[in-house]
């Protein structure tokens, strides 16, 4: 049985709950451990768990952590405290960097778990909602990482570093056949302990986890260590994601008069219609979310908005590694309104992203397409009902929650095609659930309610153009639900271009048996993706049409959550969340 995980890491500092300090047990030669880098990375082990371990005790921590410090010529031991393995994750990281620094000499940091912290989650959770790794957010100031906790009045001035990491799985055992199981006691089951001692004794030229110090590219080599053993005062650390999983730690050198705020904004900026006209686009209605506080009063320590920025179909990086990304920045021109010359080519998706100062972000896109609907049946995907019943999902790609469609019941799609169309049109609606159809005719059968997650089959009489009842739509995934067999599943607008190989792709990563794809009104119909031999072929070309439902058969069952903008020009622009 092992913990199943990886870490890849990247540094930086720059200069430019609420309140913990965590001291781990001060031993009489707190100094004996050089702050200097090791000549080589520690290559030793004990039994049962390696370097780089796979499934940790308290003790067995303890212990790894104590042999590489040995190898380095210190004599101070690591003693953690006798709750760490109960303690959140950003307990854990300040007590094992305290644990480094002061067997090092070096003062505790003390732990921000509002503000700060806040900002680092977010950082996180903009990485697994976007799909990039860089330390300069693409949409929260661009192209400088600091600049993203400077931007507020209470930190101008000051000096930043940052560590981040990516962990696959995000803790949990399994069996050697990677399945799933109960962590038998004193197991833990996050990899705190696995990040932080990478950082401190993998982070050198050889074999590591640092994209920054790999064959002759050697600038970033000891980088982590040296965050952490920096000339900082304070800490936050953000754990974004359940199964993939992002790790933000960002340092601070605050003044002495520094508090953290009782509370942390956790609210998204509002953020009106987005429109485009002679290469201009413009969204209005910008504003803090007024459930906010830290952005109030004669002195607010955060900044309302932060910024505005642009972009079409996805965000991606200008070229791999130079953390700048296609994202262009807006200017406010009024109370609300910001704008940016940008280029929009006819099928791309315009997108405003809207983000205040402590890194909570709004993405909305202008109001759904036409789709045009011929006479006999026609899958749909159907966009979300109000920004208002959507903008939450960005906070948690995994929550699991079903949203309401933009015509949320059967009875109310008939309605809105049939007024479109002028004419009754509409001869029934279906959905199938759990290997059942569920149909619905005018005047004739039960309604039912419709999710944004669901294909929805739709037969007409006659040809006719209909346009979703949505406004401007908020950026956010359905969480789809699959079962045994066939499903019949929607990934509605703003994702678009979405392919089988991205599809299959993502499945994949949630560990799923995935059979079959087909797009079509009824399965094994239309467009069929399965493999021949073992081998799926060339399914990058196999586009799952905008706006339609499409079949997944499953061999098992699994929840999967497509992440937004990851789609674009008939390939997925990036692979599974690496790191920074």
């Amino acid at each position: 049985m092992h913990l199943m995980r990886r870490v890849i890491a990247a540094a930086t500092a720059l200069g430019c709950l609420c309140l913990m300090t965590m001291s781990v047990v001060p031993s009489a030669a707190s100094a004996a451990c050089a702050a200097s880098n090791p000549a080589a990375n520690f290559t030793g082990k004990y039994p049962g768990v390696g370097p780089f371990g796979e499934g940790e005790t308290v003790a067995q921590v303890q212990e790894l952590f104590n042999a590489a410090r040995t190898a380095e010529g210190c004599a101070t031991p690591m003693v953690l405290p006798a709750n760490y393995a109960t303690m959140t994750r950003a307990e854990q990281f300040l007590a094992l960097y305290n644990s480094e620094r002061e067997a090092r000499g070096l003062p505790a940091l003390k732990l921000d778990g509002t503000l700060m912290g806040r900002i680092a989650f977010n950082h996180s959770n903009e990485i697994l909602t976007y799909g990039y790794a860089a330390h300069a957010s693409p949409i929260n100031q661009p192209q400088l990482f600091s600049a993203r906790i400077s931007v507020n009045p209470v930190f101008a001035g000051s000096a930043f570093g940052e560590n981040g990491a990516w962990s696959s799985g995000g803790g949990g055992c399994m069996n050697e056949k990677e399945e799933p199981v109960e962590c038998p006691a004193g197991i833990l089951t996050l990899p705190s302990a696995n990040i932080v001692f990478t950082y401190m004794y993998g982070d050198g030229p050889g074999e590591n986890a640092n994209p920054a110090c790999k064959g002759t590219v050697t600038w970033g080599c000891w980088g982590h260590r040296q965050a952490i053993l920096g000339t900082w005062n304070w800490v936050a650390v953000g754990v974004a994601g359940p199964h993939e999983e992002q790790v933000t730690s960002d340092f601070g050198n605050l003044p002495a008069s520094y508090a953290p705020p009782a509370t942390a904004d956790t609210n998204p900026p509002v953020v009106g219609p987005v429109t485009y006209a002679n290469g201009m686009a413009t969204v209005t209605g910008v504003a803090d979310s007024p459930a906010n506080v830290n952005d109030t009063g004669a002195t607010p320590l955060t900044k309302a908005i932060s910024d505005v920025v642009f972009y079409t179909n996805a965000i991606k990086e200008t070229s791999a590694g130079s953390e700048t990304f296609n994202t262009v920045l807006a200017t406010e021109s009024a109370a609300g309104t910001w704008s940016a010359p940008i280029t929009v080519n006819t099928g791309e998706v315009l997108h405003a992203v809207a983000v205040d100062g402590s890194g909570n972000f709004t993405d909305v896109t202008m109001a759904p397409p036409a789709t045009t609907l011929t006479a006999g049946e026609n899958t749909v995907a159907i966009p979300a009902a109000t920004p208002a019943a959507t903008t939450a999902r960005l906070a948690s790609v995994d929550s699991g929650a079903n949203v309401p469609a933009a015509t949320p019941s059967a009875a109310a799609l008939v309605a809105s095609i049939d007024k479109q169309a002028h004419r009754k049109v509409v001869r029934y609606v279906k959905v199938y659930v759990i290997g059942h159809w569920r149909t619905y005719r005018p005047g004739k059968s039960k309604n039912f309610p419709l999710y944004t997650s669901e294909g929805v089959v739709v037969g007409l009489a006659k040809r006719t153009k209909w346009r979703a009842p949505a406004g401007d739509e908020p950026l956010a995934a359905p969480t789809i639900k699959l079962h045994k067999g066939w499903n019949f599943v929607a990934v509605p607008y703003p994702l678009v271009h979405m392919t089988c190989h991205a599809t299959r792709f993502e499945l994949a990563g949630k560990r799923d048996r995935l059979e079959e794809i087909s797009v079509g009104s009824k399965p094994n119909t239309g467009m069929i993706m399965k493999p021949k031999h073992g081998k799926w072929g060339n399914d990058l070309t196999m586009v799952i049409d905008d706006g339609k439902g499409f079949w997944i058969k499953d061999a098992g069952s699994a929840t999967w959550t497509p992440s937004p903008t990851l789609y674009v020009r008939g390939k997925r622009t990036t692979g599974t969340p690496t790191a920074r």
